[in-house]
């Protein structure tokens, strides 16, 4: 009798864990705000709670829409929840480390003019800083950010100098650290407007891949860690008809692979996985909704969710970096016709990912932030690539605001090092100087009344280290 429960009990937990291997839905909840929430963004903090954010349409009608953030954890509990107090939304959420996230986007004045914001909180959601991208004319908008071994944080976007036909926009790319100084800022010219620039991620050789559009094209751009172009605009596939490509994603993944998401036309989700050169090893073009962000696992597996045709059900699938199927869930759509529209995948450390997004009553015009949790999408996978060689460090600046001369708080000068150095003085509208500044007794002195007055940032290298500083020059 033992050893038949024993059997019994092995023969149920095998077939338990088939169950499990091939994904389901543990469970799900839904969340409402407002007269309107729309999930945009999450992450996933260390301490196994998550953090999403989402976009309030009770504020549309006030010329601008609501951001706020919902914090969970892991039986979508709600631990906490805050309204910004700030119109625009949130593009991206990222962990900065063990108690700091990241949101990146943009915030709209009553004249609609857009620009983009980066703000960190910790998990109080107190402010520790702002970095807002103002412009002397046209629009900036954040879109995608990420974080590399170092903990420097890379994000990318457009500027569009067009604000009526919306024709006239530039790529631009800025590194900065995890304290909101900013290390370099550029600006490239290429790409189709609003979608060039819609993410970016760091690739297995240190390198970073800036994906988007131009023409009928997905494209992506590789930049080396100072923002410097290393290689030709890479044509990761073309669909067919290419009428309208939105929230295009190229995500690296190993073996010198990349997944790539786009639309072929309304209706219509292109997926692929590319080679190094764009060659497709496997590409799906379906009728559905948009499968945004993806978990992407240890074992370089991605987990993907999108809609079937018309909606009905929602989809989650498990596959290989060559296109392999693991496995397909069907989930269908029964709670009181709504709507589900998923927005991304976050992955837990114990193998199951939070699925988050909308569901929208038609009925009552009533939409709610909806989540679910998924069986068996993988570990998260860790970073692609090695630590950069030189290290940032944030520094004084005195005086500060400045009419003119400033002193770099370099420490630790010693004799030997360099009589001068080159400084790099970068604006906020992305113009930057280079200046000479001079070992002085402290540090080093530069000279910034050549310049015209507004924000700077200061970055330089002195014995394989980077210090940058923030200062304002009256």
């Amino acid at each position: 009798m033992k050893e038949l429960l024993k059997s019994s009990w092995l023969l149920f937990l095998i077939l338990n864990l088939a169950f499990v291997s091939k994904g389901q839905v543990i469970s799900e909840k839904r969340f409402i705000f407002g007269n309107g929430d729309y999930a945009t963004s999450g992450t996933l903090l260390l301490d196994s709670s998550f953090l999403i954010s989402y976009s309030d349409s009770r504020f549309i009608s006030n010329l601008g829409i609501g951001k706020g953030l919902l914090r969970l954890n892991r039986n979508l509990d709600t631990l906490n929840s805050f309204v910004l107090p700030e119109k625009g939304n949130i593009n991206q959420l990222i962990r900065l480390d063990s108690s700091k996230v990241l949101a990146v986007g943009t915030v709209a004045n009553s004249n609609q003019i857009f620009k983009g914001r980066a703000d960190c909180y910790d998990l109080n959601y107190t402010l520790q800083w702002i970095l807002n991208l103002d412009s002397l004319k046209g629009t900036n908008i954040i879109q995608s950010a990420c974080i590399d071994t170092n903990g420097f944080i890379y994000m990318t976007g457009y500027q569009d100098l067009d604000t009526v036909r919306g024709f006239n926009s530039r790529v631009f790319c800025l590194r900065m650290t995890s304290f909101g100084v900013v290390d370099w800022f550029k600006f490239y010219d290429w790409g189709s407007p609003l979608q060039a620039s819609y993410s970016i991620a760091q690739m297995e050789n240190g390198n970073f891949m800036v994906g988007g559009t131009t023409g009928a094209l997905i494209v992506g751009m590789e930049l080396d860690e100072n923002g410097n172009r290393v290689a030709p605009l890479t044509t990761f596939f073309t669909p067919d008809s290419l009428y309208y490509n939105t929230n295009t994603i190229i995500q690296p993944l190993p073996n010198s692979r990349f997944f790539v998401r786009g639309i072929q036309q309304p209706g219509y989700v292109c997926l692929a996985i590319t080679d190094r050169f764009g060659t497709a090893i496997w590409r799906e073009y379906g009728r559905g909704g948009v499968s945004i962000p993806m978990i992407h696992a240890s074992d370089g597996s991605i987990t993907i969710g999108r809609s079937d045709s018309g909606s009905t059900n929602y989809r989650f699938e498990r596959i290989q970096n060559d296109g392999t199927l693991l496995w397909r869930l069907s989930y269908p759509n029964t709670i009181n016709q709504l709507y589900r529209n998923f927005g991304a995948i976050i992955p837990s450390y114990e193998g199951w990912g939070l699925a988050y997004g909308r569901k929208v009553d038609y009925s009552i015009a009533k939409t709610s932030v909806f989540l679910a949790k998924i069986a068996n999408v993988g570990y998260p996978a860790p970073p692609l690539s090695t630590p950069l060689s030189v290290q940032v460090q944030a520094v004084s600046a005195y005086p500060n605001p400045t009419a003119g001369a400033v002193v770099l708080g370099i420490p630790s000068l010693v004799a030997g090092q360099a009589s001068s150095v080159v400084v790099d003085a970068l604006d906020m509208r992305g113009v930057r100087y280079q200046l000479q500044a001079t070992n002085d007794l402290g540090g080093y002195r530069l000279d910034l009344s050549g310049l015209p007055a507004g924000l700077y940032h200061l970055s330089l290298v002195v014995g394989g280290q980077r210090y940058v500083a923030r200062v304002v020059r009256e």
